[in-house]
């Protein structure tokens, strides 16, 4: 009795063992249910939107209050925000239009592709708003130099400042330029050709916006007077 008692035993190790087996096999085998989802509820996709919309706001505000407590006036802040979402719109405006011209020969010749808002591309566009929004804080430290004790930035100061790093912006963006064009041509296609492709035209237009978007913001609803140049009090030396 006890030898068939212990081979009743194995028998039953063996069919549980078998089971279990089968069991782990069609788990590891059987496709996983989140990668057969094509389709997301129009409840989940309104709360991610309502999420994404929510962390945009409180971003874009604490951009504005830091760049209001550095430089004194909530006006630099404003430009700021303005030149940044100008990179953004124009760099996502550029990569819908290679996806209508990539089959063209001008296509073709520019390397283009039709480029698809993925993980790579939302990259790129983080790193042409840090990009933009560096870039932009260097004009407006100049220009607080420049501008002293003045209560606003004139023209003169403006135009002043932009001059003095004129030459140092158009070095960096260009020494940037160089490595992404590298990258653009050489890198092959995929993922990384859209990232260095956003890349390319969130430099170019970065570094034009610092000056010819948010400094124009500066002077704007100033006091007649702040816009004015000074004139001299001295009298004119007679001969």
């Amino acid at each position: 009795y006890q030898a068939r008692a212990e081979e009743f035993d194995r028998r039953d190790d063996e069919a549980l063992a078998a089971r279990e087996w089968r069991l782990a096999l069609a788990a590891l085998t059987r496709d996983s249910p989140l990668e057969s989802i094509t389709q997301i509820s129009g409840q989940i996709s309104r709360d991610m939107q309502f999420t994404a919309l929510q962390a945009i706001f409180l971003s874009l505000l604490a951009v504005v209050i830091y760049i209001w407590a550095r430089f004194g006036s909530v006006r630099y802040g404003l430009a700021a925000i303005a030149a940044l979402v100008h990179d953004v719109l124009i760099a996502l405006g550029l990569i819908a239009v290679a996806g209508f011209i990539y089959d063209s020969a001008l296509g073709r010749a520019l390397l283009l592709e039709p480029f698809r808002i993925d993980l790579a591309l939302v990259a790129a566009m983080l790193t042409l708003i840090g990009y933009s929004l560096n870039d932009t804080i260097v004009v407006f430290d100049r220009i607080r130099e420049n501008r002293g004790k003045l209560a606003h930035a004139t023209p003169e100061i403006i135009n002043r400042s932009i001059n003095q790093i004129i030459s140092r912006t158009v070095i960096t963006s260009g020494t940037t330029l160089l490595a992404l064009l590298t990258l653009y041509i050489f890198g092959g296609h995929g993922s990384l050709h859209g990232f260095a492709f956003a890349m390319i035209a969130g430099v170019v237009i970065g570094t034009y916006s610092s000056i010819g978007v948010a400094c124009p913001i500066l002077l704007m609803r100033q006091p007649e007077a702040a816009t004015r140049p000074a004139l001299s009090t001295q009298r004119p030396a007679t001969t």
